[in-house]
């Protein structure tokens, strides 16, 4: 994690991989559901943002010294939460009846 904050080209990377991660995320969604790319990529982002704002808070955990197990822990159940508060919003989108 230290290596990462510390290095402004890989932190960089990072934010680049997980935005390119969503941009395809957005193509897929409006491929299949035939939806625009405004409302394709809005989707994606909401869903995007849960791995971008669970890695930002293993890093800060990490560098924290917290453990890899208590991390790990940490997140399954964070990332459980985070998704079930986007499923009212999206848990019927793109699906064809």
């Amino acid at each position: 994690a230290r290596m990462v904050t510390g290095s402004p080209a890989l932190a960089s990377r990072g934010l680049e991989m997980l935005y390119q991660r969503e941009l395809a995320l957005a193509a897929a969604i409006a491929a299949d559901t035939g939806t625009g790319a405004i409302t394709a990529h809005l989707v994606a982002a909401q869903l995007a943002a849960v791995p971008r704002v669970l890695y930002a808070e293993a890093m800060r955990r990490s560098l924290a010294g917290e453990s890899r197990a208590s991390i790990c822990a940490y997140l399954a159940d964070a990332s459980a939460s985070a998704f079930d508060l986007l499923e009212p919003s999206l848990d019927r989108f793109g699906i064809r009846a």
